[in-house]
């Protein structure tokens, strides 16, 4: 399993606010953009693909054209974004969990974030050969995990 690299910033301070997306080409990440967008957000979309940045940059949107698996380019986009430096730090795979409990993940979000890091940087998925299928739909469960949260 790959290690995580984190990029660790100084707390937000007031200044204005700035969203960025990766992945703003795909299915919720385009959905993600245009509801920012629509809401008068600034943002920020970060891709690898020269057409699908050219196509959001004639919408007005702020593009950084980089790979996101080369993270210190990665590093220097959330610098320019944030306006101050970022440094990267390398997390094992065996501390992610903690990590993002430290960081205010909750222990379900936490166990599945670290799931989908591990999925994202290893860029494999092994599918359950007996999954356990419920009745219940991915919103109703997001809006019962969600129920009582404050944004």
């Amino acid at each position: 399993m790959g290690v995580e690299k984190r990029h660790r910033t100084p707390p937000y301070e007031g200044k204005k606010k700035m969203f960025a997306v990766l992945g703003a080409s795909g299915h919720v990440g385009t959905a993600v953009t245009q509801y920012l967008l629509q809401q008068g957000q600034a943002v920020t979309v970060v891709l690898r693909n020269r057409q699908k940045a050219a196509a959001w940059a004639q919408r007005g949107v702020s593009v950084a054209l980089v790979d996101v698996h080369n993270t210190d380019a990665l590093a220097q986009v959330f610098a320019h974004i944030l306006q101050h430096p970022v440094q990267v730090e390398d997390i094992p795979p065996t501390a992610w969990l903690a990590y993002y409990k430290a960081n205010g993940f909750s222990d379900k979000a936490a166990r599945s974030y670290a799931n989908m890091t591990a999925i994202f940087i290893n860029q494999r998925y092994d599918r359950p050969t007996n999954p356990v299928k419920g009745a219940t739909d991915l919103a109703s469960y997001l809006r019962a995990e969600m129920a009582g949260c404050t944004p």
